[in-house]
């Protein structure tokens, strides 16, 4: 029986995936780059080095543009070509199934829990947007997951990990890091909810002491360059003319309208709402994983939509739904685990009942 549940799962989860894959490949296909896009393939320079030297004039990330050097290979093979760009693109979208699934199996959700994550991440009408996009927020979106999954598997196999791997490990956590100037505070707030976390607390603390070493490491190839980025090499002009909340109410004026677009916008189309009825059910009624989901809401979604307003209005840029696209993967699980919490509570209430 339980093979046969699991054979169904897969299936409703390939036929999501597909129904989403096919949607964002659809919605790139019957548009034109945008002004931005253009904007992005203008500056790609006949070397790697020329268009590094570029970037500090063009990217918030300057040298940390990660994006741009995955996509350099496929410019210098195919030009300015729609679909020669869009390889890298259709990679991170596999990717990120295939990590949401790692995720799903980590949080050991069952049936529902599965297919409502894979449904919120598939049918976002923002992540659907930006998935092919020739900027950084179509990778975005599998990194995030990258970076927690893989702290996740480094804390609990440190022990027995071989120095190659522990090698491996920090390569990924570096370039991760390295590839986009938000991925630092992914990490951050990764590293603080396995730190609060009642399943990986006492694992992420003694790991914390024992790996010292690595850490300062990965600290010492990353924050200098972190720091340079975001200071020293940046000659992007002031955006005098930026309205922060021109696109997303203001937080000061009209706090209801603020959370209500942002949610809004993680939770898409409004078809999928009624999935918020799950995390209200979820907060009130006690079951074991109450704390934990109600933490990780507050650190891996509130802690991400808040650092990303903090930046933007400390810089005085757009608050804008895309730059804290590294939170939606977050929030779906979320919702997902909500849902299966809520449906195992009614399982057993039944049961129980019968």
């Amino acid at each position: 029986m339980k093979q046969i549940s699991s054979r169904i799962l897969l299936v409703v989860v390939l036929l999501i995936s597909l129904w989403g894959a096919w949607l964002r490949v659809s919605s790139y296909s019957h548009r034109d780059w945008s002004a931005d896009e253009n904007y992005h393939i203008s500056y790609f320079k006949p070397t790697l080095w020329q268009t590094m030297q570029q970037m500090p004039t063009y990217e918030f990330s300057s040298y940390m543009t990660g994006h741009q050097y995955i996509t350099y290979p496929f410019w210098k093979v195919f030009g300015a070509s729609k679909w020669g760009l869009a390889i890298p693109r259709l990679i991170a979208i596999l990717l990120t199934y295939w990590l949401l699934w790692r995720l799903c199996v980590l949080f050991r959700f069952g049936f529902v829990g599965m297919a409502v994550a894979f449904a919120v991440v598939n049918f976002n009408e923002t992540l659907i947007w930006h998935a092919m996009e020739i900027r950084p927020y179509a990778f975005l979106i599998p990194l995030s997951m990258g970076i927690f999954y893989a702290l996740v598997r480094f804390i609990e196999g440190y022990e027995g990990l071989p120095k190659f791997n522990k090698l491996l490990y920090g390569v990924f956590f570096i370039s991760s890091i390295l590839f986009h100037t938000h991925n630092i505070f992914i990490f951050f707030l990764s590293g603080m909810y396995l730190l609060l976390s009642a399943r990986w607390r006492q694992q992420a603390w003694l790991h914390l002491f024992k790996a010292w070493f690595f850490w300062a490491i990965v600290a010492m190839l990353t924050l200098p360059i972190f720091l340079y980025c975001i200071k020293g090499s940046n000659h992007m002009p002031f955006f005098s003319n930026t309205v922060v909340f021109q696109f997303i109410p203001s937080p000061y004026e009209n706090l209801l309208g603020f959370f209500k677009c942002v949610i809004g916008n993680l939770l898409s189309p409004k078809a999928l709402h009624v999935l918020l009825l799950a995390p209200l059910l979820a907060a009130f009624i006690p079951h074991q994983e109450r704390l934990e989901e109600i933490g990780w809401f507050c650190v891996m979604v509130l802690g991400g939509v808040f650092i990303v307003f903090a930046l933007n209005v400390l810089n005085a840029h757009w608050f804008v739904q895309r730059f804290f696209i590294w939170v939606y993967p977050f929030f779906a699980l979320y919702i997902a685990w909500t849902a299966d919490s809520v449906c195992r509570l009614m399982k057993q209430k039944f049961v129980s009942r019968g």
